[in-house]
C-alpha cells in the first residue's frame, strides 16, 4: 500500500511539473535547421546568413530573430 501511495504521489508531481506555466508563448514560432553542405563551408556561408537574417527580419509580423551556430 505504501508503494502504491508513493507511486501515485510521484505521478501527480510529474503531471504538475508538466503543466506549470513558464510564461513562454510558443505560438507563431518558426524554427528550422540547416545542414552544412560543401558550398556553405566554402566561404559563401559568411555572406548567406546575414542576408537570410535581413530577409526574415523584413517579413511582416516578425518581432525578433535569433540564430546559433554549431561547430
Amino acid at each position: 500500500m505504501l508503494l502504491v501511495t508513493i507511486a501515485g504521489g510521484f505521478a501527480r508531481s510529474l503531471f504538475n511539473v508538466k503543466h506549470i506555466d513558464l510564461g513562454l508563448r510558443t505560438a507563431h514560432v518558426l524554427q528550422f535547421r540547416r545542414t552544412a553542405t560543401q558550398w556553405l563551408r566554402s566561404g559563401r556561408e559568411l555572406r548567406l546568413f546575414p542576408q537570410l537574417e535581413d530577409r526574415i527580419s523584413a517579413l511582416p509580423g516578425v518581432l525578433s530573430l535569433s540564430g546559433t551556430q554549431e561547430p
